[in-house]
């Protein structure tokens, strides 16, 4: 097991659009979207958006915008510049990371302060860790960490895979691979489902909380084949 950057950057689609369906307690609370493209220059942005709707829309109308800048460096990914807004409810919260990789250092920004700190080559942002998973997976990962520049600190994200599984999906039966995450000093849990035909894209997610569990499904798919 060992703290690595991710390899395989052949492994990643160039560009996708996959929608989600947040639920608790069989309700439907929050839509999720996420994009990935090329913006050239070898760089790319992957993006997050998310938006709560129906009944938790009338006790929390709220908005969070996520986008990470980041590169291929050896083969893996390298984050460049990442932004965290979340909007509409009474926790607004404003993050931006810049990564300095000549000086191995990161500047955050949090609500208009902002502070730097060391970090290490393979650092990843809390957003494109999903695909470095999916770069990992690919490669043929059971178990690795990751140092996540996340809240103004280097965090460590653990991953082990738990077995390979058939879910259904909007596109079909899938063949996928269930991964456990959980942070160091943290008992927080989350499973993710990633489909080995789609490049491991995760197709499902569960969040295990004290205060209950919440499920992440995949509504719709564009720019992935499945293989």
């Amino acid at each position: 097991m060992a703290l690595c950057t991710p390899a395989g950057a052949g492994s990643l689609p160039q560009r996708f659009a996959a929608s989600f369906v947040l639920s608790a307690n069989g309700l439907d609370i929050g839509h999720i979207r996420w994009r990935l493209s090329p913006v050239g220059a070898g760089r790319y942005v992957y993006e997050s958006h998310s938006e709560t709707v129906g009944v938790a829309k009338l006790f929390r109308d709220e908005r969070i915008d996520e986008r990470s800048e980041w590169s291929f460096s050896n083969g893996g990914v390298r984050p460049l510049h990442y932004r965290y807004s979340r909007s509409g409810g009474k926790r607004v919260r404003h993050v931006e990371v810049r990564f300095d990789w000549v000086g191995q250092r990161v500047r955050n920004t949090l609500n208009g302060e902002s502070w730097s700190m060391p970090v290490a080559e393979g650092t990843l942002d809390k957003l494109v860790y999903l695909l470095a998973l999916m770069q990992d997976l690919a490669d043929g990962m059971h178990e690795t960490r990751y140092a996540v520049a996340d809240g103004g600190k280097v965090k460590t994200y653990m991953l082990r895979v738990l077995r390979r599984e058939s879910v259904e999906t909007v596109l079909g039966a899938l063949d996928t691979t269930v991964v456990e995450r959980r942070r160091e000093g943290n008992d927080r849990v989350t499973l993710v489902w990633c489909a080995s035909a789609l490049h491991y894209l995760p197709v499902r997610i569960e969040h295990r909380e004290e205060e209950g569990t919440v499920h992440l499904n995949l509504s719709s798919l564009e720019g992935i084949t499945p293989r």
